[in-house]
């Protein structure tokens, strides 16, 4: 607006430096018309550079905005991968879980109900050095030993190191759902 402005100043200024140099043919009217294309001219110059600065502000402006959106933009992408990583842990114990269990031919939703009515009296809390639920350290050499060994202990009993698992965890529940009670406890710590 303001180089507008003074663009209609300097037409102005400079129609009538020519109309006073037409109707007079003297220095006075030549330098007054002069003086006054010069003032339309810094007119124009202040303007532009008025205009300059406010762009430049603009442009400033706008880079920080951009920079501001790219940063929360990465913040939120980080925190997205985090959680889909976290959710793929998740699922990946849950297939090997399912996957170990399936391939046993064991029920592993019996395994969770037994384990939660019966075998998290112990587990849950590691009472009488049961290993617990996600104690993948605790759970580590007793996965190491084999699956067969680990259905063994659960369903006669064991006496160890490191503690005491009565039979069947002192359920009636049949042998299979014993041995998918055990593999629903180790999908969670592998």
């Amino acid at each position: 607006m303001n180089v507008q402005r003074s663009l209609l100043a300097l037409t102005i200024a400079a129609a009538a430096a020519l109309t006073a140099c037409g109707q007079k043919e003297d220095s006075a009217a030549a330098s007054q018309a002069a003086s006054a294309a010069d003032m339309a001219a810094s007119s124009v110059e202040m303007a532009g550079s008025a205009a300059v600065t406010a762009a430049s502000a603009a442009v400033d402006s706008a880079a920080s905005a951009v920079d501001n959106a790219a940063a929360a933009t990465a913040a939120a992408a980080a925190s997205a991968v985090d959680a889909a990583s976290a959710a793929a842990g998740a699922a990946s114990a849950a297939v090997t879980g399912a996957a170990a269990g399936a391939a046993a031919g064991l029920d592993l939703a019996k395994g969770e109900a037994l384990y939660k009515s019966t075998c998290q009296a112990c587990h849950a809390a590691g009472v009488a050095g049961a290993p617990k639920l996600d104690d993948k350290a605790d759970w580590a050499p007793r996965i190491a030993q084999g699956e067969e060994t680990l259905f063994k202990h659960s369903i006669e009993g064991f006496t160890g190191q490191k503690g005491v698992m009565p039979p069947k965890g002192g359920s009636t529940a049949p042998d299979e759902d014993v041995k998918a009670a055990v593999m629903y406890m180790v999908s969670h710590a592998k």
